[in-house]
């Protein structure tokens, strides 16, 4: 089980891992979306980290990162709104469970 806090200021997006599930954890590939999106991966790694290459990393081998706060900016908010979509289908497959159940977290600020 996945949990997520998002946020999206402008065209930054701001997130933080509230629940993981142990077993997720140093998992590497977790899930993936088939489709051409902003974000396709979630993965576990080392640290949870919004990348660049279309990758959300949770918690991985640095526990001690566990709570630290993921960002990125994108090219504007149309874009940044498009890559929590991204997320909540990611993190909905991940859970098996339909994305409207999905409780994503923060207020969306502008």
């Amino acid at each position: 089980m996945l949990k997520l806090g998002i946020t999206r200021v402008n065209d930054i997006v701001i997130g933080r891992v509230l629940e993981q599930s142990e077993d997720l954890r140093d998992e590497d590939i977790l899930v993936e979306l088939a489709e051409n999106n902003w974000v396709k991966q979630i993965r576990s790694a080392s640290n949870p980290e919004l990348y660049v290459d279309a990758i959300l990393f949770v918690r991985g081998c640095d526990s001690a990162a566990d709570n630290e706060f993921f960002a990125l900016p994108y090219p504007n908010k149309d874009v940044a709104i498009e890559v929590i979509a991204d997320i909540r289908r990611l993190v909905a497959k991940l859970n098996h469970s339909k994305e409207d159940n999905l409780v994503i977290g923060l207020e969306i600020v502008e």
